[in-house]
């Protein structure tokens, strides 16, 4: 049932999206044509045959996690998903419990909605090397992953704190040969300055882990300086709280911004080299 539900918020967000479209993303188009061009491929659904075959594969990967009830060992280092948060985290940051894959499925991983836009994102922004912040289960890194192949070249760092987590992750990436895709296990904090210092430059970055104010803030302003001109930033869950809506206006007005795009649950940054024209837009 949660797959079908899935499906259907990914229909009417479309939908909405495609409403939306002429007078906004027309704008967006004019201004940074990979960006507008993804944002009119997710609303008129117009991917081709490869990538629709690519888009139902992950699909199908997440409707057999949906009902996976095996339980695995988890840490949470971050401030997690609703669903995950117990009592006790509020005395730490860092706990174990026993999670079942469907339950990480249905509350920690991107939908379909996010992953097709991420994955057409990919496919018309077509970076070098991106990194991923939270894992989770490889839901996102899929649609990464399936639209860097699908580019050719181009390889994704991403990171996730939870070993159980990362290793499922790494099988189901290998299933669906992405070798493009490399999973690094450990805390953002502790891992993030080594990749980018064997990776960088970068072009894109994904941040979807550790849902605090200072933590987002921090990973943006790492990674800053590693960027290639004309870099993209994704934040996920941008109203998953106070602090990642404090997190999301903070980081729109960072000089080096140069468009921001609300997206739903998803912000888009684009980045500049100079301090010039602004231009902030919510769909």
């Amino acid at each position: 049932m949660n797959w079908y539900i899935n499906q259907l918020v990914h229909l009417i967000l479309q939908n909405y999206l495609s409403i939306m479209r002429r007078h906004r993303i027309n704008s967006i188009c004019s201004i940074e044509p990979a960006l507008g061009h993804s944002l009119e491929q997710v609303a008129n659904n117009s991917f081709n045959s490869k990538e629709l075959k690519w888009i139902e594969q992950i699909e199908d990967y997440r409707r057999l996690a949906l009902n996976t009830t095996t339980s695995i060992e988890v840490e949470y280092l971050g401030a997690g998903h609703f669903p995950f948060r117990s009592r006790y985290q509020k005395k730490s940051t860092y706990n174990t419990h026993q999670r079942t894959i469907a339950k990480i499925a249905r509350y920690s991983s991107t939908q379909k909605f996010g992953g097709s836009f991420l994955f057409s994102l990919i496919r018309h922004y077509q970076p070098t090397v991106g990194i991923e912040l939270g894992t989770s289960i490889g839901i996102s890194a899929s649609y990464h992953g399936a639209a860097l192949a699908l580019n050719g070249f181009g390889k994704l760092i991403t990171i996730e704190g939870a070993n159980n987590i990362a290793e499922y992750a790494r099988n189901q990436l290998s299933r669906l040969g992405l070798s493009s895709v490399m999973v690094v296990t450990g805390r953002f904090e502790d891992v993030l300055k080594d990749i980018l210092k064997k990776y960088g430059p970068i072009d894109y970055l994904f941040i979807d882990g550790d849902h605090h104010f200072q933590a987002t803030i921090n990973y943006f302003n790492i990674c800053l300086p590693s960027f290639r001109p004309h870099g993209i930033v994704v934040v996920d869950d941008i109203y998953w709280s106070k602090g990642m809506r404090n997190a999301w206006r903070t980081l729109c007005n960072y000089p080096q911004v140069k468009i921001g795009i609300t997206l739903f649950t998803m912000g888009i940054l684009v980045l500049q080299d100079l301090q010039g024209l602004r231009k902030l837009y919510r769909l």
